[in-house]
C-alpha cells in the first residue's frame, strides 16, 4: 500500500452485511443486524437477551427489526448508486 491510499471495505450487498442476531425473548421475534458486540440499533448483545445465529441478516425479512432496517438504509446510501443493494421499489422514492 502507497503511503496516502485509503483502503475501503469491500462491497456486500445489504442482505450480505451484517450477523444476525435474535432476540427470542419478544413476541414476535425479532431478529437485529450485528456490528462486533453491538446491533445497529445499538443495543449491547452481552448485556441483552439476544442469540447470535450463523446466518446473515436481511432487512427485507418480515422479522427484522424497523431501527436496524432503518439504519442499514442509511448506510446504503452512503453506496455508490449502481451498487446499493435496496430493492428498486424502496429507492423510487428517492430524489
Amino acid at each position: 500500500m502507497e503511503s496516502g491510499e485509503v483502503l475501503c471495505p469491500p462491497y456486500r450487498p445489504i442482505t450480505d452485511r451484517w450477523c444476525a442476531a435474535v432476540d427470542e425473548s419478544g413476541t414476535p421475534e425479532v431478529e437485529h443486524a450485528i456490528v462486533t458486540t453491538v446491533t445497529l440499533c445499538d443495543v449491547n448483545i452481552e448485556r441483552e437477551e439476544l442469540t447470535g445465529h450463523g446466518y446473515s441478516w436481511s432487512p427485507l425479512r418480515a422479522t427484522a427489526c424497523t431501527a436496524c432496517r432503518s439504519v442499514a438504509a442509511d448506510v446504503d446510501d452512503r453506496w455508490p448508486v449502481g451498487r446499493r443493494g435496496r430493492l428498486a421499489s424502496d429507492a423510487e422514492g428517492d430524489g
